[in-house]
């Protein structure tokens, strides 16, 4: 399936309330269709674009849940460094260990295709797109934290650090950008989210994850994350007739959805 994300629409102020919005996205929806594309998503509305988006028939699917966890070590320590190569016990067998990565290799691919079946709605991650979106990026330092048994990643998040804006102006803050693993996996999941924790609690005041997963939100909440009002309405629209004819699965099954905020560049912000 064919996707893309609409990002930002802007109208200058003295041309709003023209219809201008209306028209400038029906527009690029038709040369979307012409281009084959099967559906369009938003992530993040605000009180103009959610009534347009709503009268251009995009079906919202509610909020993507934003949760946070206080580090108070890292709040009174200040910024102290954690070796992700040590996080790991012993390499012993079967047993699932976080370790730092560099890059994202084809160990990647093959993870990709094992654990996207376990998904019905989810934005591609082989190792092509993860390396396009997270390394080399000229404003953000990304950190690669696997989950492997043995030689095997069962799991991964992607890390940056930056600093909350507002009220908390000044504190730290850790963003799991992108986090994957197979939510039947009990133990990956559990030890994945333990070992980001470690790395971050030492360097950071807040822990942030957007989410939209239902089963992996379980994990982050059992992880001593805490769910917080979350602006980031996410709406689809269908382009395509097939997706239309799956309206059950993909525009309404809020359920299906697998989504992080580096799959919308909402981690940019």
């Amino acid at each position: 399936c064919k996707a893309g994300w609409c990002q930002n629409v802007m109208i200058l102020p003295e041309f709003r309330n023209m219809g201008l919005g209306y028209f400038l996205l029906k527009h690029a929806m038709h040369d979307l269709k012409k281009d084959e594309m099967d559906i369009l998503m938003v992530a993040g509305t605000n009180k103009n674009s959610y009534p347009l988006l709503k009268s251009l028939g995009f079906s919202d699917l509610g909020f993507i849940n934003r949760n946070i966890k206080p580090s108070p070590f890292g709040l009174a320590a200040g910024l102290l460094s954690v070796d992700a190569d040590r996080l790991s016990s012993p390499d012993v067998k079967g047993r699932v260990r976080v370790i730092g990565a560099d890059d994202f290799g084809p160990d990647f691919d093959s993870f990709w295709l094992s654990v996207s079946q376990n998904f019905s709605c989810i934005v591609k991650r082989d190792a092509k797109n993860l390396r396009w979106r997270f390394k080399g990026n000229p404003y953000w330092d990304y950190k690669i934290l696997c989950a492997k048994a043995g030689d095997v990643i069962r799991g991964y998040a992607v890390l940056k650090e930056g600093y909350l804006k507002g009220r908390l102006k000044g504190i730290r803050v850790g963003t799991i950008s992108d986090i994957l693993f197979d939510p039947k996996d009990k133990s990956t999941g559990i030890t994945l989210l333990a070992g980001v924790c470690a790395y971050l609690r030492k360097r950071v005041g807040v822990i942030r994850c957007d989410i939209l997963c239902e089963e992996m939100q379980h994990f982050v909440e059992s992880a001593g994350f805490l769910n917080i009002k979350s602006n980031n309405r996410f709406l689809v629209y269908p382009l395509s007739e097939e997706v239309k004819t799956h309206k059950g699965i993909v525009l309404e099954g809020r359920r299906c959805w697998c989504l992080t905020s580096g799959d919308s560049d909402l981690d940019l912000f």
